[in-house]
């Protein structure tokens, strides 16, 4: 498999050069495709329940002492995958912001 992969690659790069944009248009469209085919049947599957049921309903599933707790306790999974995207947003601004720095010194 590996090695028709290669081949496939390797005759699309080669033989195939003027139709690479649109090869990348195909995909670009099956993609997109593919997304709403997932998300329609999701929705249609899924099942559904009142507002005040998926928003005032909580479980407490883990035997803590109170909901309030509980809640918070499981806040924190939540809260960590935001700050690792902040964290590297924020690390990525500040490395531009040092390479802009070093430019002015050494152009001055």
């Amino acid at each position: 498999m590996f090695y028709i992969i290669i081949a496939l690659i390797l005759i699309v790069n080669t033989y195939l050069t003027n139709y690479l944009s649109n090869i990348e248009g195909l995909i670009l469209v099956l993609h997109i495709l593919k997304f709403f085919t997932i998300l329609i049947s999701v929705t249609y599957l899924a099942l559904h329940n009142s507002a005040s049921e998926v928003f005032k309903t909580f479980i407490n599933s883990d035997s803590y002492s109170s909901d309030d707790l509980s809640l918070f306790i499981k806040l924190v999974a939540s809260v960590y995958a935001f700050i690792n995207k902040l964290i590297k947003s924020s690390l990525n601004e500040l490395q531009l912001l040092m390479y802009e720095q070093t430019l002015t010194v050494l152009l001055t």
